[in-house]
């Protein structure tokens, strides 16, 4: 999966936003014919990033957001961690996210999501919490 397949991703299942195409000639000398904004799902307030700057798998600031956006889901926690060499001989870095019940129990989610960046890892890990499944 590219970079931009799972940030469009992250930004409709995790984030809860979807991509406002606007047709506005006025735009058209800076963004072409069109322009494109994720923005939250109701579509109220301005737009929240254009695609080119929505890149939370590149981005460790953005990711965080990702973080942030988890715990306001339902309670979700997060860990992250860093192998200096992974069976294979590579930096790796695993993202995961622990729900807590009710009762007290826990589960985890998307525990051991490996990438050789955090900020791709963290991303992986939120859309296995959220049950996206992917096959990196």
């Amino acid at each position: 999966m590219t970079d931009t397949e799972l940030d469009a991703l992250i930004a409709e299942r995790v984030m809860g936003w979807k991509l406002l195409v606007v047709q506005d000639p006025s735009r058209a000398i800076n963004f072409g014919d069109h322009f494109e904004n994720w923005v939250a799902d109701n579509g109220d307030g301005p737009g929240m990033y254009a695609p080119y700057e929505w890149k939370p798998s590149e981005s460790i600031d953005l990711a965080m957001k990702v973080v942030e956006k988890m715990g306001d889901w339902d309670g979700f926690d997060f860990m992250l961690t860093h192998q200096f060499k992974n069976h294979i001989g590579m930096r790796s870095w695993s993202a995961g996210f622990v729900e807590y019940n009710d009762d007290g129990s826990y589960e985890w989610h998307a525990l051991g999501e490996h990438s050789t960046s955090p900020a791709r890892a963290i991303c992986l890990a939120a859309l296995k919490a959220m049950g996206v499944e992917i096959h990196d």
